[in-house]
């Protein structure tokens, strides 16, 4: 049976599909029997050659568009690149033409959820617990689901139930844990004996390196390799952007980026300019990626993800570095007994507290976080209540962290401070269904809805922009702001945020803090009340610091990546040495 597996492009070149100008979905293959079509996408998936694959699959559907298998394994490749509105398409073909596959009511919740339709994502992956209840990555997903609603208590049974069903599920472990340190429910001791349990069924899958090609030599550079799926515009982006810019100066570190997704916008670019070597991983098995961090003879490997979506903390149980840390995108141990450090400050994690944590804790002199000022030439505007008669607080953190107890204690400050209004910008407010629920949450508090406005997300430009509408940020608890805090500071907002008593929990302060801004960290619920009337009643006050914070905040620990960077490199070789592992000549 003849296979043109090299297919022409339909622009009339003549030239190799993946090699032309990009018009893949038009392309032809000699092969026009659906089946064999569907075994060769399903080859060229594998291999990564998305677009080849993408073209075989939708012409196996154009001559059976009942093909239920095809159109879901080409909804899952559209989903991937982020075409979620056409996936779902494809996922509600096949179900049509086959109602009881489960593997489309999988693909369709996964759509559905990528696109915040949260009520429609939760109803399509209990359809796939009809079909099989004994499916993991239906339990898994659904709790996913549940834990963007902000309903960790139901996402943690999810995940167990997974993790029930099949135990080495890796994804759903991590997921457990990171629902369990934003619920804050747990004791610091069955935190960390969950991630101890982690820890065991991920060592139980790997055989560690116990030699290196290379260690630490004094006087040359650090080999140092960051493994992370969000090196775009994401928080862990927008942090590492000027550290990066700031180290590739000093040329005393060479920094890998091993990056776990298959996405890239000009942060992405940024931090591709400013490293030494770039290696998309996504795709790799545990195995291989630890033996290219192995033949890349990295010193230092450092998780930037924690228990957070695409991590690879399994391949650290590889060892494939001499010396291993997890910094900045996770707010907990992650009970990885093959990691070393966790990089942290004395603000966000105090002595007292590092008895909930596997790795040792190492601490940066100041802050623990530099934050990147935008890239945007957005002046801060002079403060809105002078213009509008009244206070407006405003929290563009995820809707998930605004909990009944947030709300019911807002209600409180809206109550004590007359004609306040309150703006709400979330990714979730793409769907009325959502900013109705969050209304009624506010009506039930006795906050007329009318005080509250809910936006969606927009472009980042205009996503800051919207801060000229703010007067006073309200930092949620006990799951705080990080980028949102650095963002508003940066438009000239305070932050009012609460004292926490854990690691996560502690963030508004280290940031707040490090930004001169003491007297807007509260030491509890009344104090966070009467924290808010006291600024929201002394326009003068509220009006100059909105006009010098911008200034004040560039100044200050928290945007100053030129030092930052110097500290970090000063711990990367403190590490090092206190771990005897830096060559002397």
């Amino acid at each position: 049976m003849a296979i043109k597996r090299n297919a022409q492009c339909s622009c009339g070149s003549g030239n190799k599909v993946k090699k032309c100008c990009g018009n893949i979905r038009q392309a032809t293959f000699l092969n026009e029997d659906p089946l064999r079509l569907y075994q060769l996408a399903s080859e060229y998936a594998n291999q990564g050659q998305v677009g080849i694959a993408e073209a075989a699959y939708r012409q196996a559907i154009s001559i059976n568009p009942g093909f239920a298998e095809a159109c879901t394994n080409l909804g899952n490749l559209l989903t991937a690149s982020s075409r979620c509105e056409e996936a779902l398409r494809f996922f509600n073909q096949a179900i049509a033409a086959s109602p009881t596959l489960l593997q489309a009511w999988i693909g369709k919740a996964i759509a559905l959820h990528h696109t915040m339709q949260l009520d429609e994502a939760m109803q399509a992956n209990r359809q796939a617990l009809l079909i099989s209840n004994a499916c993991p990555i239906a339990h898994n997903n659904l709790g996913n689901v549940l834990r963007d609603m902000g309903r960790f208590d139901l996402a943690e049974q999810s995940y167990r139930s997974a993790i029930a069903i099949q135990p080495d599920y890796a994804t759903a472990y991590s997921n457990l844990l990171l629902a369990e340190t934003q619920l804050m429910k747990s004791t610091p001791e069955a935190l960390l004996e969950e991630a101890r349990g982690y820890d065991r069924m991920i060592r139980a899958q790997a055989s560690p390196y116990e030699s290196w090609k290379s260690l630490p030599r004094s006087g040359e550079p650090l080999r140092v390799g960051l493994v992370s799926a969000d090196f775009h515009g994401h928080p862990v982006g927008y942090f590492l952007d000027g550290i990066l810019s700031e180290l590739a100066k000093h040329k005393r570190i060479k920094i890998f980026l091993y990056s776990n997704r298959q996405y890239a916008d000009d942060v992405t670019k940024r931090l591709q300019a400013n490293c030494h070597k770039w290696l998309q991983v996504h795709g790799l098995s545990d195995k291989a990626l630890a033996q290219q961090i192995h033949d890349d003879a990295i010193h230092i490997l450092v998780d930037l993800s924690g228990h957070t979506g695409f991590n690879r903390l399994p391949v650290f149980a590889w060892r494939p570095a001499p010396l291993q840390l997890t910094w900045l995108g996770y707010f907990g141990t992650t009970g990885l007994s093959s990691i070393d450090y966790l990089l942290a400050d004395e603000l966000t994690l105090p002595i007292s507290m590092e008895s909930g944590f596997t790795e040792r804790i190492w601490r940066m002199p100041t802050t623990r976080l530099c934050f990147t000022a935008p890239h945007y030439d957005l002046p801060v505007g002079p403060l809105p209540a002078l213009r509008n008669g009244y206070i407006t607080f405003g929290c563009f953190n995820d809707l998930a962290k605004i909990n009944t107890s947030v709300i019911s204690l807002w209600a409180q400050v809206m109550t004590l401070v007359p004609n306040s209004r309150l703006m709400l910008k979330s990714r979730h407010f793409a769907h009325s269904a959502l900013v109705s629920e969050t209304l009624n949450r506010f009506s039930y508090q006795g906050i007329d809805p009318n005080r509250i406005a809910c936006h969606e997300y927009s472009s980042r430009e205009d996503y800051l922009r919207a801060y000229s509408q703010v007067d006073i940020a309200l930092d949620p608890f006990p799951y705080p702001g990080g980028t949102t805090t650095a963002e508003a500071l940066w438009m000239g907002i305070p932050v009012l945020t609460m004292t926490g008593t854990c690691f996560l929990a502690r963030q508004g302060v280290g940031l707040l803090t490090n930004a001169g801004l003491v007297d807007w960290i509260a030491d509890g619920p009344d104090d966070y009340i009467q924290k808010s009337a006291k600024h929201a009643t002394d326009l003068v006050c509220l009006s100059q610091l909105r006009a010098r914070l911008r200034k004040q905040v560039l100044e200050s620990p928290i945007f100053n990546s030129r030092q930052f960077a110097l500290d970090f490199e000063a711990a990367l070789w403190g590490m090092c040495h206190q771990r005897r592992l830096v060559l002397i000549d």
